[in-house]
């Protein structure tokens, strides 16, 4: 695109291409004023600016802004301007060119959303990979377990039990890291059914360990939920094994049931110490974590599972009590 521009640049004459892209008929844009016109709104003071350089030290290269056609419709550009003499050396006017840069534009773009296509691919492919292989680690982990309490039935030996009560801790951490990958990477329908409260922390704890001096005081009340019972069993043992976790050998743990008109509100309470202030608002991010052996994915897992259910996952301080709120009329 080609213009010519007074000295109060204002436009003098431009090429078919300039009118053409813009929307006008060349008759149309004589006498317009080139940085202000036809240049978005928001760029105008942009355009003033340089049209400033190009006064002041006779030229300006390669300066982009949105210019905007005669029905207001916006297109990226990039613009250079230099001043026209005389053969006296008496300032004419200045001589402006401007590239249409839409379809670089559109190219950007579908280049990002082709990078986008290509991230979510390996993602999917990442997924499928690591499920499979959390999976196939489970399996001879499992057959570990066994020989461990087959040792443990045939065996009187206080020293060997005690190995093997430490190397089924060890193996309990392993499996409860491959089942928070797992459980991150693996899409499951979600199956709504009517639940007992019970029934789920029942089947929680069959998979954790608990130490002898820890104490878990379970609800009172035993309320039918309508949710996925396979689901929720995840989360109650991602927070209950944090729990543990967090108190090592000693302490308490109270499950508490509440609700209102409209939700049922479990309320985990451990008895250890608070989380700091500087990470309490982290901790629900993907791979924040402040174990030495941990995924950051576990509170992910249980804040998405508990929003597939429409309902909410917070945690608070004095005492440490991570709250799960679900509707009682979901559907």
């Amino acid at each position: 695109m080609l213009a010519l521009l007074d000295k109060d640049g204002k436009i003098l004459d431009c090429n078919e291409h300039c009118s053409k892209n813009l929307g006008y008929e060349k008759n149309e844009m004589i006498g317009l004023i080139g940085p202000v016109d036809m240049v978005a709104e928001y760029d105008r003071q942009k355009a003033v600016d340089a049209f400033g350089i190009v006064v002041k030290n006779g030229i300006n290269h390669d300066v982009p802004f949105d210019m905007m056609r005669k029905d207001h419709s916006i297109f990226p550009t990039i613009w250079s301007g230099a001043v026209l003499y005389d053969k006296s050396g008496n300032l004419e006017g200045y001589l402006v060119t401007g590239k249409d840069l839409s379809n670089l534009k559109n190219l950007e773009n579908e280049l990002e959303i082709s990078q986008d296509h290509l991230k979510v691919s390996r993602l999917t492919t990442l997924g499928e990979l690591t499920a499979r292989l959390t999976h196939d680690m489970k399996n001879p982990l499992s057959s570990i377990f066994n020989r461990i309490d087959l040792i443990k039935m045939t065996t009187k030996e206080e020293k060997t039990i005690d190995h093997c009560n430490k190397i089924k801790h060890s193996l309990d951490q392993i499996l409860h890291l491959i089942d928070d990958v797992t459980n991150f990477v693996r899409i499951n329908p979600t199956k709504f059914q009517k639940n007992h409260l019970q029934d789920i922390i029942k089947n929680a704890l069959e998979f954790i360990i608990i130490p002898n001096g820890i104490i878990i005081e379970l609800p009172k009340d035993d309320p039918e939920i309508n949710c996925d019972e396979s689901q929720m069993t995840i989360v109650f043992t991602n927070l209950i094994y944090n729990a543990i976790q967090k108190l090592q050998d000693e302490g308490s743990i109270s499950i508490q049931y509440d609700s209102d008109v409209s939700s049922h509100i479990i309320k985990i309470i451990d008895s250890g110490n608070p989380i700091p202030d500087d990470i309490l608002d982290k901790i629900f991010e993907p791979l924040f974590t402040t174990k030495q052996k941990g995924t950051g994915l576990g509170l992910v897992s249980c804040k998405a599972i508990v929003e597939i259910h429409s309902g909410k996952l917070y945690v608070k301080n004095n005492p440490v009590t991570f709250t799960i709120v679900l509707p009682k009329n979901l559907k």
